[in-house]
């Protein structure tokens, strides 16, 4: 008897047990199956969701319209037009994100080349020193075409530094002043190297009167003068500078020095430097000698035999340098009307891989609701087909415009400063 009432409990409370479990499995599930239908009712109409959407399984080049509908068919008979939506965006929604990487990555700036004298990575202009070593040994005494030699070449020098570009530093150093040009002298003469006009910006009365006391007097140490001018170079304010040295000489070395080992230790050394020489009215065993000297200082040689064809190598010295202003001027205009072209030719065929992408997949959505709706009830599938895409068009025809007008701005832009740069170049050489 108690057997039989313990049995009859142990039932009774296993039914409780099962009912509650059932009672909770249930809840669980209508919980689980209520918020599986918030997440696959919520459709990505705005362009912030959709281009966090994942490329659908057939979209793009794996489109296969009877595979898709294949898929559609299995589609519960109760989902909503938002779930059948989703399941249409999963299997041939395009991916947008790689052409919203292009616009954002898309280079909308313009790029000069090398500026005369100037390092293509700096838009500045660098500074310049200009060095002029002036020979002032006893043999400038000697007259030529126009006049002495020592004077036709402080004309020249004169000149040449009036028409220096403003923001450029300039030195003079006499060599051979001190002295005479006697054996007896020479110890002295060949150890008088002198800068009588310190590296420094222009004063052109402090440097007419630097250039006015030189005589010509003793002997000829080019070598120890090139050295000179090397260890004012090779100073730290000075490293980074575009260094360039003058030499004007009308003979070689006297003072057993040795200007071309010199000039190579100028090329060699840390600074940016070449050593150019001015043969002034010398005979074809010096030129020879001298041409060896601009060689090996990275420089050039130019020879005169009068005052005309001194002043004529100063001057020539900046119709160079307005050249290479003319042709980076042109270089650069070309370079910006090609790239101006290139970018216009990169944003239409961006634009046209756009709709191609876009047209794809409204052609595919517009079958896949044609099938669903051959089915069933599904009106609200067009309107949200259209919200997306024009969710698309519209924020694509934003960034092309935006893009596209910054192009064009920056094109202005580029060159207005372009013409700006030009035109301070020229002025830093223009003649006074």
């Amino acid at each position: 008897m108690i057997f039989k009432k313990m049995t009859m409990v142990f039932i009774f409370l296993s039914l409780i047990l099962l009912f509650c479990g059932c009672s909770n499995s249930s809840n669980k599930s209508s919980t689980t199956s209520s918020e599986s239908n918030k997440l696959r009712d919520r459709v990505a109409l705005n362009i912030e969701d959709i281009l966090k959407g994942k490329e659908g399984k057939y979209a793009g080049d794996r489109y296969d319209k009877r595979k898709v509908e294949k898929e559609l068919e299995q589609t519960p008979k109760n989902a909503s037009d938002k779930e059948i939506f989703n399941r249409i965006v999963d299997l041939v929604g395009e991916d947008f994100s790689p052409e919203k990487k292009a616009f954002d990555d898309f280079d909308i700036f313009y790029k000069t080349g090398k500026k005369p004298d100037d390092d293509i990575k700096n838009p500045e202009k660098k500074p310049e020193n200009i060095a002029i070593l002036l020979d002032s040994s006893g043999s400038m005494s000697s007259n030529v075409s126009g006049g002495q030699k020592m004077v036709v070449a402080k004309e020249a020098v004169q000149q040449f530094v009036n028409k220096a570009p403003k923001e450029a530093k300039v030195s003079l150093t006499a060599y051979g002043h001190k002295g005479s040009n006697s054996k007896a002298d020479k110890n002295k003469s060949c150890r008088s190297v002198e800068e009588v006009y310190p590296l420094g910006s222009m004063d052109k009365e402090k440097f007419d009167s630097a250039l006015k006391s030189l005589k010509p007097t003793g002997w000829t140490p080019i070598a120890r003068a090139i050295s000179q001018a090397r260890a004012t170079f090779s100073k730290e304010e000075n490293k980074k500078s575009n260094n360039v040295v003058f030499v004007v000489s009308d003979g070689l070395e006297t003072c057993g020095g040795n200007p071309s080992t010199e000039a190579k230790k100028m090329v060699e050394a840390n600074v940016k430097a070449s050593v150019n020489i001015i043969g002034f009215d010398v005979n074809n065993e010096e030129q020879k000698q001298l041409k060896k000297v601009a060689e090996s200082g990275g420089g050039t040689y130019f020879t005169a035999q009068s005052k005309r064809e001194l002043n004529d190598y100063f001057n020539d010295q900046y119709e160079k340098m307005r050249k290479e202003w003319r042709n980076y001027d042109n270089r650069s205009q070309l370079k910006f009307n090609d790239d101006f072209g290139n970018k216009y030719s990169d944003l239409r065929n961006l634009n046209e891989s756009i709709d191609k992408k876009k047209k794809n997949e409204e052609d595919r959505f517009h079958q896949a609701i044609e099938y669903i709706r051959d089915k069933r009830d599904a009106y609200s599938l067009t309107p949200l087909a259209l919200k997306r895409r024009e969710a698309i068009t519209q924020y694509f025809l934003d960034r092309y415009g935006k893009t596209s007008n910054a192009v064009s701005d920056n094109y202005k832009k580029s060159k207005n400063k372009l013409d700006k740069d030009v035109k301070k170049g020229f002025d830093g050489v223009e003649k006074n």
